[in-house]
């Protein structure tokens, strides 16, 4: 339904980790195979940049009276790494979104 773009992690595909206890387990459980899971990830920056910012966000979560511009900038980073500003960015993340939509519309069509 959604083409070659599909990863998964359980696969390795995917640049997540597998995870365990979602959502996804429980209607699994609950209806089988008659359901479709999916998440949609966008990647922002490198996954380097990714590491750094969560290490100063961890930093910043254990030093509470950290020094407050030195506080704002960090949580500003963190936000820029995973929301950026960019409009440019912000009309990719919609038009993927839109594609994604349509794709699964005409899927369930074809399908039933």
């Amino acid at each position: 339904m959604f083409g070659r773009s599909v990863t998964s992690p359980d696969l390795g595909t995917s640049s997540s980790v597998p995870t365990r206890g979602c959502v996804d387990e429980f209607w699994q459980r609950l209806i089988g195979e008659r359901h479709i899971y999916a998440a949609l990830e966008f990647g922002t920056l490198d996954p380097e940049n990714g590491r750094r910012v969560l290490r100063e966000d961890h930093w910043l979560a254990k030093n509470p009276d950290a020094d407050p511009d030195l506080a704002r900038a960090i949580r500003l980073r963190l936000r820029e790494h995973y929301d950026p500003r960019s409009e440019d960015w912000r009309e990719m993340i919609l038009w993927r979104s839109r594609q994604v939509h349509r794709q699964m519309v005409e899927g369930l069509r074809s399908s039933g």
